[in-house]
């Protein structure tokens, strides 16, 4: 390698460092921003993180509560505090959910611990993913519908994890009637209530939700990917394919218009 050569990459790397160095610096210290927010707002928050988000001029925080990391947002000059999610708008994706399961991963022990709390699984072949749903869930209808059919195509398959939400009557007594008559997909899909609600059903359902909510995880539809990561909210067979690493041909990929 020349000396012409072993300039240009020197020149790179300092570039590369340089513009990381100006990012960073557009956002507020970690340490002077946590002694701000708990002086100003008499709290105890650790603040693990400061760095840009995707709008320019606003900051992600993230915050250590208890064993998870949360994500709040500030502006440049640490004048402004936002709470809430940011959405891209083109694709409907919600980024600060995405950047949650990231930093909230799944370990693989509590992978193996999650495969406890399947229900059923549907597909025989393809990538496996969890998938956690509630049988009332609206949303979680029109999540399955997208993972049936790719199940269908031998693209995934989907290890079911029941999750009742506590504002949809009758969920709870759904899911633990599943787990009791041991009739998988189709117990699922049924509209009916059935009446057997076996003490082992309900422990299963109550543990489920418990482990669930440990790791962050309070609504459906849930995706958990092989590497722990995971997404709530509704996904295209295009986003899919993408957050779950799944290479695929061209002919099995019919993506699905966005809401």
């Amino acid at each position: 390698m020349n000396v012409i050569n072993k300039a240009i990459i020197f020149m790179i790397i300092c570039s590369f460092f340089n513009i990381h160095s100006v990012l960073a610096a557009s956002c507020p210290n970690a340490k002077q921003l946590e002694i701000l927010i708990n002086k100003t707002f008499h709290k105890n928050l650790k603040i693990v993180k400061v760095a840009p988000s995707e709008i320019k001029g606003i900051c992600a925080v993230e915050v250590k509560l208890g064993t998870l990391l949360r994500i709040i947002y500030v502006d440049s000059k640490a004048r402004y505090l936002l709470t809430g999610k940011i959405y891209d708008i083109k694709t409907g994706e919600n980024l600060t959910q995405k950047q949650l399961g990231d930093l909230n991963k799944l370990t693989p022990k509590e992978l193996k611990t999650l495969d406890k709390y399947v229900a059923f699984t549907f597909g025989k072949k393809g990538t496996p993913i969890y998938f956690v749903s509630d049988p009332i869930c609206p949303y979680c209808r029109k999540a399955e519908k997208v993972v049936k059919e790719m199940a269908e195509k031998g693209i995934i398959k989907a290890h079911y994890v029941l999750y009742p939400l506590s504002f949809h009557p009758g969920a709870y007594e759904r899911c633990v009637s599943i787990i009791c008559e041991h009739k998988g997909i189709k117990a699922y899909e049924t509209g009916n209530i059935p009446s057997n609600q076996c003490k082992e059903g309900q422990k299963w359902i109550d543990k489920s939700k418990e482990f669930l909510n440990s790791k962050g995880i309070y609504g459906t539809p849930t995706y958990i990917f092989l590497d722990g990561r995971h997404y709530t909210g509704f996904l295209t067979e295009k986003q899919l394919i993408e957050m779950a690493h799944i290479k695929v041909r061209k002919k099995f990929h019919t993506p699905h218009k966005l809401p």
